[in-house]
Parts: C-alpha cells; structure tokens; sequence
C-alpha cells in the first residue's frame, strides 16, 4: 500500500482494504512502472484494482485530456469496473466517465466534453464516440483490456485493434483474461511492448473455494428438483444459468409463481432494465437472478453463495466463468449442475476442461416430484399463463 499516492490509501482505508490479492502483488510494481502486462487470473481473485490502483496512481493531475481507456466486453462490467474506480478515486480531483451502448449518448457525451480523465467503455461505443469526433485519445497514457478472451470471443478483435491505433504507440498496454489463445497471442505480438506475463492459474483450473457437484436429473424432474434445493439449501443469493434467452424468461416466470424474489437477465432487456435488476441483485431485493452466459462475464457480485447450472452451457468455457460468480476474494461458494441425460457427454467435456472428475450426488430419497413438469411434447405446468403474461408484456 505504501507505494501508492496518499490520495488511494486514504481511499483503500476507508473502504476497509488492508490487503492486497496475489494479483494485485504480483501487478503492481511492473504496472506502476508502466510496464505492458498480460496478466492471466481467475475472476473474483482482485483483478479490477490490479489495474486500476496503478492507472491511478500514475494519473497527471491538471489536465482534463483522457490518459486512460479501460476496454471491457459488456455494459454490465464497464458499470462495475466504473464503480470501482469512483471508489478508488475518491480523493483524487478526476473524472470518470462510463461509455456503452444501449444507454443514451447524449449523456455520455456531455460527460466526455466536461473532460474525462478515465474512461471505461464496451468497443462499440468507444469506437462510435471517436468516429464522432468526441471521444480523443492522442493523450492515452494506458490502456486496460479485461476479459480480453471473451472480448475477442465476442468477436470485438478488429474493434479493439481499431481503438488501439487511435492512441499512441509508447502507451502502456495491460491484457487481463483467463484463456490465452492464438488470437490473443497475435494481438500481443502486434500491439505490445515486450510485455510481463503473470500467470497465476493453477493446476486446477476452477478456485478452491468453489464446491462442485453434479445432480443427474430427468428433465421432466428438473424444474421441481430445483425448487427443492432452493428450499433445502437457503442460497442468500444465487445465480441461476440457463443456455437460453426463452428458458431463462420462463424458469424465471415459474419460480416468480412459486413465491421466490427471482429476476430474468439477458440480452434482450434494455441496458436501463439491466441496470435496474443488478442494483436490485446487489441491493438484496432480488436474491435469485436467473441469467444466460451473457451474464457469466459480467457479473462482479461479491457475497452470491450458490450457482446452479440449470443447463449446462453450449460452449463448455463458459462453464468456468458461470461457477466464477461465487466464491469471489476467497469466500467460499457452492456450485450445483442439474445435467440430463443428453447432457452427459457435454459434463465430461467439462470435466476434460477443467481437469477433474466432478462428484456426483443421488437425488434424495425424500424428494417427491411436484407433478405438472414434463417435457416433449407436453408442456409444463404454468406454460399456458406464461404464454399470456409473455404476450401482455412483449
């Protein structure tokens, strides 16, 4: 801590932040030093103020120009990577302005035009507030590029290329991710200065502080089965996957009837929508957020003491990034996959993946099915009034 400016002690203390994380250990001197980094880490392990702190810490004061650019792949993570560096930035005289899309640009315009020292922002954005001649970064002294395997996996490569050659080539480049594949590794070669690579992966590739277990299930027991252990275990606050838009709306729809504070995430709702259901999550109001994987990135939550893979997801990574919403800073999470038969050989992919056999649990003997699930061609119970609320709504 003492390496940093008085300014983010003073912040560091009030937030009650005595410790740094092994990544911020490891980051800090290099990243303070202006050092390109490629920094691979799991998520929940501290990564934000790994770079944030040292970004900071380097700032010029007295000038309105943006001399930081910190690149994420969704709207939900620029918000969170924002708020923590409002709270980290407490005691500095900056601005700080957070740039995505599906919210209104006039107001993120006008924040840039007041002068924004840092700027945190989803490619598409950024890309069109540079193309409007608003957004300069002529004075860009280090850009953040986090979550840069699932940027790329987004399909965002050209994007970020394009917004790193608008800032100049003596800037510092930092690279935070979990994978690093071939694409990641051109980008590098391409865009780096003789980087420090840190990587603190282990062997094992899921955190020690998740519990991982398997429910083998039949579909038609599922939706029950689920409602069971939510009954049993108590979650103060869970995450529940499913691959689709569709499922998610209608699980979400069904556990609403059965008297749970549950909330549908995903694409399709409004980023004003979105943003009103995570303060809600966070808040406490909603303790169930059943979500597809477009939220498995983005949530940066602290305290969620359950995921359950209610499907297992179409691209086995994700599974990683679904169970890296708990267990964060060294809690301790459980996460609890319901796989059906047709889902056995998408397990053992998993399982290659993440180099371990999961432990599989029996269904007790003291659930009792609720009736009415099915599936097929018979539809589940509820199906008819989810139609009509769909329609009112949509």
């Amino acid at each position: 801590m003492h390496r940093l400016r008085k300014e983010l002690q003073q912040a560091l203390g009030d937030l009650k932040f005595t410790t740094l994380t092994e990544v911020q250990l490891a980051a800090l001197d290099p990243a303070v030093q202006g050092k390109d980094l490629i920094v691979q880490s799991y998520t929940g392990t501290g990564k934000t103020g790994a770079f944030l702190l040292p970004v900071l810490h380097n700032l010029k004061q007295g000038s309105r120009d943006t001399q930081v650019l910190v690149l994420t792949p969704t709207r939900e993570l620029a918000v969170q990577v924002a708020n923590d560096c409002f709270k980290f930035a407490k005691h500095l005289r900056i601005n700080i302005a957070v740039v995505y899309g599906g919210a209104s640009i006039g107001n993120q315009v006008r924040k840039l035009h007041a002068g924004a020292q840092v700027v945190v922002g989803t490619p598409g954005r950024v890309l069109d507030l540079i193309d409007r001649g608003v957004l300069r970064l002529e004075d860009v002294t280090s850009v953040v590029i986090d979550e840069a395997d699932v940027m790329l996996d987004m399909g965002f490569q050209r994007d970020v290329e394009k917004i790193l050659s608008y800032t100049p080539e003596n800037r510092q480049t930092m690279l935070f991710c979990v994978d690093l594949p071939s694409e990641i590794r051109s980008m590098v070669n391409k865009h780096m200065r003789s980087p420090i690579r840190i990587n603190l992966l282990k062997e094992e590739k899921t955190v020690s502080t998740v519990e991982q277990w398997v429910y083998p299930i039949s579909p038609v027991k599922r939706f029950s089965f689920l409602i069971h252990l939510l009954n049993e275990l108590k979650p103060t606050r869970s995450i529940v996957f499913c691959r689709t838009k569709h499922s998610t709306r209608k699980l979400a729809f069904q556990l609403q009837n059965k008297g749970f504070h549950a909330q549908e995430l995903h694409g399709n709702l409004t980023q004003s929508r979105r943003d009103g259901i995570m303060a809600d999550f966070k808040a406490g109001e909603i303790d169930l957020l059943i979500a597809t994987d477009v939220a498995a990135r983005g949530i940066h939550v602290n305290q969620i003491s359950h995921v359950f893979n209610y499907e297992l997801p179409h691209d086995i990574k994700y599974y990683l990034h679904r169970i890296g919403r708990t267990g964060r800073m060294n809690t301790v999470g459980d996460a609890i996959s319901l796989v059906a038969p047709a889902e056995e050989s998408v397990l053992r992919e998993i399982e290659r993946l993440i180099g371990k056999k999961l432990e599989r649990k029996e269904v007790p003997a003291q659930f009792k099915p609720t009736g009415g699930e099915s599936s097929g061609s018979h539809r589940p119970h509820g199906f008819h009034a989810y139609r009509q609320e769909r329609r009112r709504l949509f």
